[in-house]
């Protein structure tokens, strides 16, 4: 993350209906990934773009942060101020894509 509040999330639309949530500083990944056709490595999972079917907004993670962000006493405000609590890391595949070079990974099919 840059230090900007994430505001928006994401899940990425498998053909095997598994959705993969990603936070909104992913998405260039996303979007690089798709452009290049390579396997794709996220926070909550990797994800091969033959499988994908769409990326939509997740609406329970907006939905979740926006009834947050209404909390009285100033709560409120600090929740808009801290934006979306980034997803973590569950299999530490940001770390397995760093050593295989990120979404610069060969080309699916080429050898």
């Amino acid at each position: 993350m840059n230090g900007k509040p994430l505001t928006k999330a994401y899940l990425i639309n498998r053909s095997n209906g598994g959705d993969i949530k990603i936070d909104e500083d992913e998405l260039p990944k996303f979007i690089q990934g798709m452009t290049q056709g390579v396997f794709m490595f996220f926070r909550q999972g990797g994800v091969n773009p033959s499988y994908v079917t769409g990326i939509t907004i997740d609406k329970e993670r907006m939905k979740e942060w926006i009834h947050e962000c209404g909390y009285g006493n100033g709560q409120g405000d600090q929740i808009r101020a801290r934006g979306i609590k980034p997803l973590t890391d569950i299999l530490g595949l940001t770390q397995i894509a760093k050593q295989l070079g990120g979404v610069e990974v060969k080309k699916l099919g080429n050898k």
